[in-house]
C-alpha cells in the first residue's frame, strides 16, 4: 500500500492538525533554499565489464535544511535496470543520537522504495546539510537492449518525499534527480609479462597502453600502468590481476589511484583465480594508474638473478658443445 505522510506522522497527529488550521494563515512561501540531491548526479556502467549482481550505491543528501524535524522519500527507478537492495541511514545522519520514530521501508512496488524519520517530540530539529539515507540497487546485466538508460529520482513531491518542521509544516526544498546510462566500452586488450610472474596480467582501455609496460612497486604492494590518450577525453581503465602477481586481503582493502588520487572504481569483483577492476578517469595524458593490494609477487632477489643469469650461460655453453661435436 502506498505510503503517505500521515504514515510517518502518525504519532505527531495533533501538531499536524494544528499546522494545517494555521496555513491559511501563514505568509507567503518562499523561494526554496533547502535542496534534495540524489548523489552522483550522473554515472554509467559498461555492459561489457559489469558482472551480475554489481550494486549501485547512491547517496541522498539535504542542503542547507533549516528545522528539520522529520523527513521522507520516495524513489523509483527503471526495473529493467535496476532492482532494489537495500535503504539505510548514516551514523552520523541528521538525527544522529536523538530518539527518533523510523518508518520501514515500503518496497511493494518493485520500482520505488518509501523510508522515512521523525525525532520525538522535544528532539533538537536540525539545521545544515547532511546524507539523510544511501540507496543500494543491484544493476541488472540482462539488459535486453544497450544502450539503455534510467533516472533514479524522488517521487511523489510534498506526499511521498517531504522535509517538515516540527509544528508539521513542509519545508519548501528543490529537489535534484540522477540520470544512469548503460553502454558498452571499446577498447583495446593488452597483456603484460612481469619477470618471475607465473600469469599474464591484462588490461583494456580507450586509451593506449604499451605491452609489457606494467611495473611493480614492491614496496607498496602495487602494479602501476601508463596510459595515453587525448587530453580532456574520458576513458576507462580495466583490469585482469591474477591473484598469484597482486592480491589484498580483502575486497575493501583494494585501493585504486590516478596519478596518485584515490578514486573509486565503477566494479571491483573476484573469483579464485582473478580480481576484475574496472575504474574510470579524465585524461590528462600521460595518467599514471596504480592498482594497490596487500600482497604483490615478490622481487627477484639478487642472489636469484645471478643464478638465473649463470643458467642461461650454462644452457648457451652447452648448446655450443653440442653443436661442435
Amino acid at each position: 500500500m502506498k505510503m503517505e505522510k500521515r504514515t510517518l506522522l502518525t504519532l505527531i497527529l495533533t501538531a499536524i492538525i494544528s499546522a494545517m488550521l494555521l496555513v491559511s494563515f501563514s505568509p507567503p512561501v518562499h523561494a526554496a533554499t533547502a535542496k534534495l540531491k540524489i548523489i552522483p548526479a550522473a554515472n554509467h556502467f559498461y555492459a561489457n565489464y559489469t558482472q551480475a549482481g554489481t550494486i549501485l550505491k547512491v547517496n541522498i543528501t539535504v542542503y542547507n535544511v533549516t528545522g528539520l524535524f522529520t523527513w521522507q522519500l520516495g524513489l523509483q527507478w527503471n526495473t529493467a535496470l535496476f532492482s532494489y537492495y537495500n535503504i539505510s541511514t548514516p551514523a552520523d545522519n541528521p538525527f544522529a543520537g536523538q530518539p527518533v520514530i523510523p518508518v520501514p521501508p515500503d518496497t511493494s512496488n518493485a520500482s520505488r522504495v518509501v523510508f522515512g524519520y521523525s525525532l520525538f517530540t522535544g528532539g533538537i530539529a536540525f539545521n545544515g546539510s547532511r546524507t539523510l539515507a544511501q540507496l543500494e540497487l543491484i544493476v541488472n546485466t540482462t539488459v535486453a537492449t544497450v544502450p539503455a538508460y534510467s533516472s533514479i529520482s524522488f517521487e511523489g513531491l510534498l506526499v511521498d518525499t517531504f522535509l517538515n518542521l516540527d509544528s508539521g509544516l513542509d519545508i519548501p526544498f528543490d529537489a535534484t534527480d540522477s540520470s544512469y546510462s548503460y553502454i558498452y566500452a571499446i577498447g583495446d586488450r593488452v597483456t603484460h609479462n612481469i619477470t618471475g610472474a607465473p600469469a599474464l596480467v591484462i588490461t583494456e582501455s580507450n586509451g593506449t597502453i604499451a605491452p609489457n609496460s606494467v611495473t611493480v612497486d614492491y614496496t607498496n604492494k602495487s602494479l602501476v600502468f601508463t596510459v595515453n590518450s587525448t587530453t580532456g577525453n574520458t576513458a576507462f581503465f580495466y583490469a585482469i590481476l591474477p591473484k598469484n602477481v597482486i592480491n589484498a586481503t580483502t575486497m575493501a582493502d583494494w585501493k585504486v589511484y590516478v596519478n596518485q588520487t584515490q578514486v573509486t572504481p565503477l566494479a571491483l569483483y573476484d573469483n579464485a583465480t582473478y580480481t576484475n577492476v574496472l575504474f574510470e578517469f579524465t585524461f590528462g595524458s600521460p595518467i599514471v594508474a596504480t592498482v594497490k593490494g596487500t600482497w604483490v609477487i615478490p622481487e627477484l632477489s639478487n642472489v636469484l638473478m645471478m643464478l638465473m643469469i649463470a643458467s642461461s650461460a650454462a644452457m648457451v655453453v652447452a648448446k655450443i658443445k653440442l653443436k661442435k661435436k
